[in-house]
């Protein structure tokens, strides 16, 4: 039996230098763009040191134009998957290794969380207003938003148990196994503290590469809508570093896909297992965000023809009772410990936060907290409906700031939008089925904000909750099949890597920024 299976790296290298051929065009244009955005986001104090910011220039030059090359011989329907792994990796790294000390959302506390399970803490214990944490996490509190330059990264890692008072208590465990891991792998290497902080970044981000990149390949439908979905600089932000938006955003989009694979399914051919498999995943992410655990509505979306059994409709229901019942329960047992935290505690104190004070007045003054579902609209990230999703997100004393992208998160929005309306659909889809997706997006969404109502607005002002972007961005994969206006006949593959080009674009400016910002 012939078992030669070598790589012929020769064949490869000729292969890209006939692809790097082939695509120029769009790498060309590519190069202009970060040009341009460069330009447009350097400061004086970046043209006055200007080294470190031309190398970042010249680093995404490389990996956008290895990754539209890559694309141009991997951008059939069965291989784009590929491309999307290529580039969530790439400027991923970017994103890990740039990104200044735990400047990413409450990533201190992500990190104490992860380096609890480390230990082997799956369920951590709040004793003395505290938790059992490294003292190494002191270290990344006190030096948050500093880069590696300037602080002594070389100290080890350490294994002395301290106490610290916010790890995240109210999260599932499995939302930290991947960044634990790397922590672990930093404890028996006896590595640095900056090591130990990357290497945890690093196993999160493949966590989400392998989800997002799974979510593209089990989609049979909008597989380029799907990839600019999971390439918004947001998302790959998150995905670099501790956040276990990683997982929920990496479920998130496999549940969108795992929905779009099961109604364009045969008639006869799903089994109950289906709705088994998408009861689970919908109940692991939404345990990580409550609201998505609406996300399970959608199954009702799938016709029953579907289906090769005829009781699949009792089955449906049974995996609604199954995800509502455990995510109550849950819910019930997790929120209590959500302040087992100093710092929420002593903001809920301060800015009169009662949950079941606040949910009583909304009860009673129901127009008042119509209102105040609609303002978050305009309130997302402190910008005007979805103009975030190219922001750079930063800590800051006091709270945290979302830096403008010069033009780039100007028009980013529109690149989106375009997406989401304008993309050729060659397939059809049932209106119910759109309709019922639409449903599906409104509930998670409104949930979503009620939420945070409930857990930051102090009670009676329901107008100064500001709800993430990022809360939302596996929803915004069902913005197309709901949206979509533009069906055609027959797909026309030339506008596909213009979309790839211009989605490494957004990203490579994106990274770019954080080199301009802090180095």
């Amino acid at each position: 039996m012939n078992t030669d299976i070598s790589f012929d790296f020769g064949s490869e290298i000729s292969k890209f230098k006939d692809n790097l051929i082939i695509s120029k065009k769009y790498w060309i244009i590519y190069l202009i763009f970060i040009l341009i955005a460069s330009l447009a986001m350097f400061t004086t104090k970046n043209y006055s040191s200007i080294v470190k910011e031309l190398i970042m220039v010249l680093i995404t030059a490389i990996f956008g134009v290895f990754a539209i090359t890559f694309y141009s011989y991997h951008n059939t329907d069965k291989e784009l998957y590929k491309t999307a792994f290529v580039i969530i990796i790439l400027f991923g790294l970017l994103c890990c290794f740039l990104n200044p000390i735990c400047n990413v959302s409450d990533e201190t506390e992500h990190l104490a969380r992860a380096d609890i399970t480390s230990q082997g803490i799956l369920f951590p214990e709040y004793k003395n207003n505290s938790f059992g944490v490294s003292e190494s996490i002191n270290f990344f509190s006190e030096n948050r938003t500093k880069t590696v330059f300037q602080v002594d990264g070389t100290i080890p890692y350490s294994s002395t148990i301290t106490g610290y008072s916010s790890a995240f208590q109210h999260n599932p465990f499995y939302g930290y196994i991947l960044p634990a891991i790397g922590l672990v792998i930093a404890k028996l290497l006896s590595l640095s503290v900056v090591s130990a902080m990357w290497l945890g970044r690093l196993f999160n981000l493949l966590l989400y590469a392998g989800l997002a990149t799974y979510a593209i390949k089990k989609t049979p439908i909008l597989k380029i809508p799907f990839i600019v979905m999971a390439c918004i600089p947001v998302a790959i932000q998150q995905a670099a570093s501790f956040s276990i938006d990683s997982l929920f955003i990496g479920l998130g989009f496999i549940i969108v896909a795992y929905f779009f694979y099961m109604i364009k399914a045969e008639d006869r051919t799903l089994e109950n297992k289906d709705i088994l498999i998408f009861s689970i995943l919908c109940l692991l992410c939404g345990l990580c965000r409550l609201p998505f655990l609406a996300t399970i509505l959608l199954i009702f979306c799938v016709p029953t023809r579907k289906f090769k059994a005829y009781n699949a409709a009792l089955y449906k229901f049974a995996g609604l009772f199954l995800v509502g019942i455990l995510g109550l329960i849950y819910a019930g047992i997790s929120t209590p410990n959500y302040m087992h935290s100093a710092w929420r505690a002593a903001y809920a104190s301060k800015n009169h936060i009662n949950s079941a004070q606040q949910i009583r007045y909304m009860i009673s003054h129901p127009g008042n907290t119509i209102v105040g579902i609609f303002h978050t609209i305009n309130a997302l990230d402190n910008g005007p409906v979805l103009t975030s999703m190219a922001n750079l997100y930063s800590t800051v004393p006091g709270g945290a700031k979302m830096h403008r992208l010069g033009f780039v998160s100007a028009i980013y929005p529109m690149f989106i939008g375009a997406i989401w309306l304008l993309y050729p659909l060659v397939e059809r889809f049932d209106l119910k089925e759109r309709i019922g997706a639409l449903i599906v997006v409104a509930i998670t969404y409104v949930g979503t904000c009620l939420s945070q109502m409930i857990s930051w607005a102090p009670v009676g002002n329901l107008y100064t909750v500001v709800v993430h972007t990022r809360y939302f961005i596996p929803l915004f994969a069902l913005v197309p099949f709901i949206f979509g206006m533009n069906h055609v006949k027959e797909k026309n593959y030339e506008l596909d890597p213009y979309i790839i080009c211009l989605t490494c674009a957004f990203i490579s400016a994106f990274v770019i920024q954080i080199a301009a910002r802090y180095y």
